[in-house]
């Protein structure tokens, strides 16, 4: 027999059945409450929208739907797989037109050397607002995917934008203070525009003359910034400053700790990182976990440290879940990340745990 008084029985849990979805598998009874007395709904099948719409009649009658406890964490975490879901989808096609109208925004600067500060600003404030309104995991699953090489630039442009608003909801900044790194990250290496294609996208070893070159790109964002019409001086110096190094052996200006903005600082990390990731005519790609373990153990001694543990602190955890292709050929599941050795993450195959090492090596996000 069904208990009656049950809003004094701590047997059952709620749920609602406008969170319940077409599809998906029941595996127990959802009940209905009819004066003092449980009644059935349905149990053990998989719901139909016909289902789905009696269910919500029902608790728009009676006022709630239960389940057993029991079953509630399994229905639970199904309801929050298919709202993380959707909310990939979403996720995914913004990017995608956000990729779009970038690509045409780099390839206007490219044609013409000069910026459209209007277009900028859209795209600017488009990848800011995914980065408030989606997760965290869902930005970094389109940071570290692995575009064609042909699309290098505004890809950077985008991933940098996005890195760096994470990295500023990370350190809790305001949103207006978001809105400038995302643009900072935008246009960092917009200079490169003005370099010569043959320098840029040269697949072998730079000469010393040509690195030098490469190293005006800063001073030709700065510039192209200012043309265009940017007042914010701390945007400016920021543009600038992305290749400052905090021993002051960086370029353009070779601007010791003190004198260079955290956002420029920011902007190093973030820049690194994608450029790690992602292959080029002269590189190939390093896995997520190669460019943190190099952060880990101060390859890149000349970074912020407050910043870079901010960044190892963050990123980790966002990687696990995540599928990866492996050098066996085979795909697992990050299931943890050690904080002593980035390099080799522990990942589910096959319903085997295993901890990567340096035979099987974890080498790019598989979806």
């Amino acid at each position: 027999m069904l208990p009656t008084n049950l809003l004094n029985t701590d047997l059952y849990s709620i749920v609602s059945a406008f969170d319940l979805f077409e599809g998906m598998t029941i595996p127990c009874e959802i009940f209905y409450k009819q004066n003092s007395d449980l009644k059935l709904a349905l149990k053990n099948t998989t719901l139909s929208k016909i289902s789905i719409i009696n269910l919500q009649k029902l608790e728009m009658s009676y006022g709630s739907l239960y389940v057993r406890n029991c079953y509630f964490e399994v229905i639970d975490n199904e309801i929050k797989k298919e709202k993380d879901r959707k909310n990939l989808v979403a996720f995914l096609n913004i990017y995608s037109n956000i990729k779009t109208f970038a690509s045409k925004v780099i390839d206007n600067t490219l044609q013409t050397k000069s910026i459209n500060k209007a277009n900028t600003d859209i795209v600017s404030f488009n990848i800011k607002n995914t980065i408030v309104t989606f997760s965290d995991s869902h930005i970094l699953k389109a940071v570290n995917e692995k575009p064609a090489d042909y699309y290098y630039l505004y890809n950077h442009s985008i991933h940098v934008a996005m890195l760096n608003g994470l990295m500023g909801k990370w350190l809790k900044y305001s949103d207006e203070q978001i809105s400038k790194l995302v643009r900072i990250g935008f246009l960092h290496d917009i200079g490169k525009t003005r370099i010569p294609e043959q320098i840029l996208n040269k697949p072998g070893p730079l000469t010393d003359y040509e690195f030098q070159i490469i190293k005006t790109h800063p001073v030709h964002s700065y510039e192209m910034l200012i043309e265009c019409g940017e007042k914010d001086t701390e945007i400016l110096e920021a543009v600038r400053g992305h290749h400052e190094k905090t021993n002051g052996t960086g370029y353009p200006d070779r601007l010791p700790y003190e004198k260079m903005s955290e956002y420029s600082r920011i902007t190093t990390i973030s820049d690194i990182y994608d450029a790690m990731i992602s292959k080029r005519v002269y590189k190939s790609s390093n896995s997520p976990f190669e460019v943190l373990d190099e952060f880990s153990r101060g390859k890149f001694s000349n970074l912020d440290p407050h910043l870079i543990d901010v960044f190892l602190q963050r990123m980790p955890g966002e990687l696990i879940g995540k599928r990866i292709l492996l050098s066996d050929g085979r795909v697992g599941t990050v299931v943890f990340v050690n904080p002593r050795e980035y390099l080799y993450p522990i990942v589910n195959i096959d319903d085997n745990i295993i901890k990567t090492n340096e035979k099987l090596r974890c080498l790019s996000f598989f979806d």
